[in-house]
């Protein structure tokens, strides 16, 4: 089973992977059930661990063009200068991975 393609990343959840993120949602409703609490939805629990699993791989291939260009890109001092920094480096760091 393929994941949904997000517009930023091109990683995959394998098969293996979204067996064992049902695996603990059934774990987790049984013991929810054990306790006379609603069970979670399976299918939404599945489709928010792979959108976080999806975030966390894109930031993590993002994070070598971050340092490279912070060290590039000079902010201004003060809080609004930190953030038009930071927004600009977020910004071709983007564009830079998604051109690999």
């Amino acid at each position: 089973m393929q994941r949904e393609k997000t517009s930023y990343s091109t990683t995959r959840v394998t098969p293996k992977e979204i067996k064992e993120i049902r695996d603990d949602v059934a774990d987790e409703n049984d013991y929810r059930r054990s306790q006379g609490l609603p069970e979670f939805d399976t299918e939404a629990w599945v489709r928010e661990e792979i959108r976080d699993y999806e975030h966390w791989e894109f930031e993590e291939l993002l994070r070598p063009y971050v340092k490279a260009l912070y060290d590039e890109i000079e902010g201004v001092p003060g809080i609004p200068g930190r953030i038009v920094q930071h927004l600009d480096v977020y910004k071709l760091a983007e564009a830079q991975l998604r051109e690999e």
